[in-house]
């Protein structure tokens, strides 16, 4: 096992080290800031305000696919700084990014009428002025990755997450109820849009001139990213899509709040590994060595984290519904405990989709998903029939066999085969049962009934003892930390942009 993953150049590993702070920092802070919002909102608002926030959040999500997602990505992937490319970027994303806001503005009315909820088109008229600004955001982030610029990529993914946590918190607080919310979102994006222009320099974002060659470029290589991310975010929303028109507001809020407190941990470590990947797997397209190690080790420590995480939500599912979201929402117990087995398999998974796109093959991502479409559709509408857990069960188990298969199709184009797929995630399997059997023998006694918040403290620390004891029993884990502390005591690089 000396050799199962050998340390990148010096540089490169100062930088993915470097980095890692400030990604983790700024999206964990991220994160905690959309926990304590929830948590105060599920105590001011009804659930079906909540229900009626997120499904007008969903709708907004689809039409914003009319922006070219591999836009940022298509920078990235080519590493270029001219001013030619980034403008014709930059004005692709605010052309279409202004038509998907007329668009959502003309249908709101019709929308609402089609999901039988009246209510629902003031928040699509107020959401979607969040269309602008979100199109701007992602030229000014693939910009600060190209340039390692971690830092103020922190900031820029900061401001929306603090300014929209506490306008939203405000107007509620106001009874603006869900429209209240719904701006506090769209202050919260401009003021991202706002930091993220002062940061990176309004010269540097308008130089260079528009040209249909550069525009030839981004929609060679996007074209791809746009259909495979419009088919996946299809995939991953058609149960919410369903459930807004078979289930009642109440029941639609319980079922967005246990998919997002299923999601939310272990997103946290995807947009983490995603933002810090994407770059790292670009630098080393044009070396396969160095390639394939990096992916087999974003892959064993996103196993490593995620894997337990999933476990340590799905056990104790009664103790976090009871506490983060308080009476009135049992009904999101077993749905949560579904989804958290889902969202630790995709996101090991979402890691096939980075490297896929860093090294320049998205039509890999987009075949898979013209393919998965129409099974998730059909499993999805089976389950709708039993209601939101029959959708969670149906979900977790058809879309869990997929991501797996997933992640093998893409680590492929990186020359990682099934074999050390299965070897990078064995410490984060055997962290996960060592989760699960801790945390069973707690919930079995009686530290449940005990009151307050010890019991979920305490469950949660024995789940991460649990963690450390079996992930040092494998020596893979082991490997892989020595060579994360040797990167930690390298020098800074003089030519290191940070």
């Amino acid at each position: 096992m000396a050799e199962f993953i050998r340390t990148p150049r010096p540089l490169s590993a100062v930088r993915a080290v470097r980095g890692a702070g400030y990604v983790t920092a700024s999206t964990l802070i991220d994160r905690l800031l959309t926990i304590v919002t929830t948590v105060v909102l599920v105590r001011i608002v009804s659930p079906s305000t909540i229900g009626l926030v997120l499904l007008a959040t969903t709708v907004t999500e689809v039409l914003s696919l009319l922006r070219p997602g591999g836009t940022g990505f298509s920078l990235i992937h080519q590493g270029h700084r001219s001013g030619e490319l980034l403008r014709s970027a930059l004005l692709i994303q605010g052309g279409l990014g202004l038509i998907a806001w007329v668009l959502q503005l003309s249908l709101a009315t019709l929308i609402a009428s089609v999901f039988q909820k009246p209510d629902l088109a003031s928040v699509l008229i107020v959401l979607s002025f969040t269309h602008l600004p979100s199109a701007v955001l992602v030229i000014v982030q693939a910009i600060l990755s190209i340039d390692f610029q971690f830092g103020r990529l922190s900031w820029v993914t900061l401001a929306p997450a603090i300014i929209g946590s506490s306008g939203q918190v405000m107007f509620a607080l106001a009874g603006g109820g869900a429209e209240g919310i719904s701006w506090g979102r769209v202050l919260g994006q401009y003021g991202g849009v706002i930091i993220g222009i002062l940061l990176i320099g309004s010269s540097r974002l308008m130089a260079g001139r528009f040209s249909w060659s550069a525009v030839k470029e981004i929609i060679r290589f996007g074209k791809h990213v746009f259909a495979a991310d419009s088919l996946s975010y299809l995939n991953h929303n058609l149960d919410y899509l369903l459930l807004g028109r078979l289930v009642p507001t109440a029941s639609l809020g319980a079922y967005g709040m246990a998919y997002n407190m299923a999601m939310l941990p272990i997103t946290t470590i995807n947009v983490i590994a995603g933002r810090l990947m994407m770059p790292m797997f670009a630098d080393a397209q044009g070396e396969p060595r160095l390639l394939k190690e990096r992916g087999k080790t974003a892959l064993l420590l996103t196993g490593l984290i995620c894997l337990p995480m999933t476990a340590a939500i799905a056990i104790p599912a009664p103790m976090i519904v009871d506490y983060v979201l308080g009476d009135g929402w049992s009904e999101a117990v077993l749905p949560l405990r579904l989804l958290a087995i889902y969202a630790g398999v995709r996101s090991v998974s979402s890691l096939g989709g980075v490297a896929a796109n860093a090294i320049g093959h998205p039509e890999v991502v987009a075949r898979f998903n013209y393919m998965y479409t129409p099974v998730s559709l059909v499993a999805i509408a089976w389950g709708a029939q039993f209601g939101i857990v029959g959708v969670a069960a149906a979900t977790a188990l058809v879309s869990s066999i997929a991501s797996m298969e997933f992640l093998r199709r893409c680590y492929a184009l990186i020359h990682v085969d099934w074999r050390e797929i299965i070897q990078c995630l064995r410490p984060g399997v055997l962290a996960g049962l060592g989760v699960v059997v801790m945390q069973q023998g707690l919930m079995l006694s009686d530290v449940d009934k005990r009151g307050g918040l010890l019991p979920l403290v305490v469950v949660f620390l024995a789940g991460l003892a649990g963690f450390g004891g079996s992930a040092l029993l494998d020596p893979a884990s082991r490997a892989f930390f020595g060579i994360f502390w040797n990167a930690t005591k390298l020098r800074r690089s003089p030519d290191y942009g940070g």
